[in-house]
């Protein structure tokens, strides 16, 4: 990754500074019944939003941003709800165990299905916000513990653990 601004943008996005890579724990699959494993998966969704954002800085260019959000929430609860091979998984992650009472934990009501895929396409829109404030300005160290914090309580929320405000 350069220095450089990227066209169109007054600062460039660098997902070097503020994702880590995803971790794999469960042999060649990431485990989703561990802190370390949806941490990456949580951090690697904000990793494909980088790269959307990029694109769009870059050319000016992209998928509607509704459909690419939409899709990528599609997939991620497809992943939390089990349906993904390429995940480790437990009971927890169904819509009958993870889905009741999950809506409830992150502020967003509706089906098991409905929330889940609100909840990603809400953190998405925090994760842009926040890549549209880092272009406006704010510090990489602002901009590291604001999405730390953000990470951390996704994570939480995914796996059912309290939260420190719980």
């Amino acid at each position: 990754m350069t220095d450089e601004v990227l066209p169109g943008g007054s600062a460039e996005v660098r997902p070097d500074i503020i994702f880590k890579d995803l971790a794999v724990l469960d042999g060649e699959r990431p485990a989703l019944n561990t802190i370390e494993g949806v941490d990456g998966v949580v951090r690697a969704f904000g990793e494909r939003l980088v790269a959307y954002r990029r694109k769009y800085l870059e050319t000016g260019k992209a998928e509607a941003s509704e459909a690419f959000v939409g899709a990528e929430a599609k997939a991620m609860a497809d992943i939390f709800y089990g349906r993904n091979p390429d995940y480790a998984t437990t009971p927890w992650n169904s819509p009958t165990e993870m889905g009741y009472g999950f809506g409830d934990r992150v502020g967003i009501s509706g089906e098991p299905e409905e929330v889940m895929e609100a909840f990603w396409v809400k953190l998405a829109g925090d994760m842009i916000d926040l890549m549209v404030k880092h272009e406006g300005g704010m510090d990489d160290e602002q901009v590291r513990f604001a999405l730390d914090v953000m990470i951390e309580e996704a994570v939480y929320a995914l796996l059912g653990l309290p939260l420190s405000a719980d």
